[in-house]
């Protein structure tokens, strides 16, 4: 598994309503706009000493968030020390496509702060790093960020994260999400997963695969161009 995105500070995230279900054709999804609520990175490091999940052989991933390049190598500095110690199994992802930073970008739109903070990690551990891409980008960046995981040792993506959708796009009340728009997660989002994986199939890299999974059939299908690991949120 992997635990949900951390910042280098307490966060109480967007205020409240923050997430809505919703049906579209049919089927039922998600939005949020939680805004990554969370203790901290080292709220974060408290909760999980002498955790059951710390005890446990499973692999783990710590999903790394932050407004800017300095944020995340705050959260690489305080995480990797107690994780490298306590989990056996462990890998890094790099949450550079979640929009709630503080210039209304990500670090998608700046690969030189991606290959930045991926030297600035790989000086200090061999993990595994996954580079956790979002469905709204471009065909293009998805490849220049896969070209640039291909060039290091040990660093692959996760494609992908959710949608950004507007309350008015999805039919809902503008009230019902208090910022007026969010992630959506669920079944509509599978198309575009697997048309992700055809795509970065090119680079032999051994992919994960998120958004919109949620039967038999889709994972066959994502397997059979190459993804070799599924993951499952909304769906569970």
């Amino acid at each position: 598994g992997c635990i949900k995105t951390i910042k280098p500070n307490v966060s109480t995230g967007n205020p409240r309503p923050r997430m809505q279900s919703l049906m579209l054709n049919g089927k039922e999804h998600l939005i949020n706009a939680l805004g990554l609520p969370g203790p901290g990175v080292h709220g974060l490091i408290h909760k999980l000493e002498g955790s059951e999940l710390i005890r446990r052989s499973c692999p783990m991933g710590f999903s790394v968030g932050g407004h800017s390049l300095s944020e995340y190598q705050l959260v690489v500095d305080a995480l990797l020390p107690f994780i490298t110690k306590q989990v056996q199994q462990h890998y890094l992802e790099l949450n550079i496509s979640c929009p709630n930073t503080s210039t209304g970008t990500s670090m998608h739109d700046n690969l030189n702060d991606v290959e930045a903070l991926l030297n600035y990690i790989r000086q200090k551990s061999s993990c595994v790093i996954v580079i956790k891409v979002s469905p709204d980008a471009s065909d293009k960046n998805l490849c220049d960020l896969a070209s640039l995981a291909s060039s290091m040792e040990c660093v692959t993506l996760n494609a992908g994260n959710t949608q950004l959708k507007t309350t008015d796009v999805l039919g809902l009340p503008k009230d019902s999400i208090s910022v007026g728009k969010g992630g959506l997660s669920g079944p509509q989002l599978f198309e575009r997963t697997l048309d992700m994986a055809k795509l970065l199939s090119q680079f032999k890299l051994p992919l994960i695969a998120t958004g919109g999974i949620g039967t038999p059939d889709q994972v066959t299908a994502l397997m059979d161009v190459g993804v070799s690991v599924v993951g499952l949120a909304t769906q569970l």
